[in-house]
């Protein structure tokens, strides 16, 4: 009688030990699941900005925030990731030999960059500080098609609103 009375708190012990565990485990599966989620809606999302861009006129506005799956002329955030807006995209025309150009007639790429984007964690009770992750880079580069040289350009065309 005297041993069970020694073990009774034990088995609690033992479970918050486990439990302890097992949560870090769960949150950092989760965490790194959202990370590469995260990671390829950038990819995704750079590429849909290439191939616009690679159709439609030199610096066109609406380039940046449909590639952020905005509609045309929208300025906000992203619906898909938070805090990413049309500003963190870099569209840039290249020549032959991977140098800026605004000329239609040199441009032979178009690079677009995500850079600058803080991916926040959801771990519970870490401060935002210490629970924001910049994400690496990301960059998608196609070569230029019509690259919107249409005489009579109407947005339609490049867009198809």
């Amino acid at each position: 009688m005297k041993t069970l009375s020694r073990q009774r708190g034990a088995y609690m012990v033992e479970f918050a030990i486990v439990a302890a565990v097992l949560f870090l485990l769960l949150f950092g599966v989760f965490e790194i699941g959202r990370f590469f989620w995260t990671l390829n809606t950038l990819n995704e999302m750079t590429r849909r900005g290439a191939r616009l861009a690679a159709v439609c006129p030199i610096d066109h506005p609406d380039v940046a925030r449909v590639a952020v799956y905005n509609n045309p002329g929208d300025g906000s955030t992203s619906p898909i990731l938070n805090n990413l807006t049309a500003a963190n995209i870099d569209v840039r025309y290249l020549d032959v030999d991977g140098v800026a150009t605004a000329s239609y007639t040199l441009a032979e790429f178009v690079a677009v960059s995500i850079t600058n984007y803080p991916h926040t964690l959801l771990i519970p009770f870490i401060s935002a500080d210490v629970a924001t992750i910049q994400m690496p880079p990301v960059t998608a580069t196609l070569p230029t098609e019509s690259l919107g040289y249409i005489p009579d350009f109407d947005s339609r065309q490049c867009f198809g609103t």
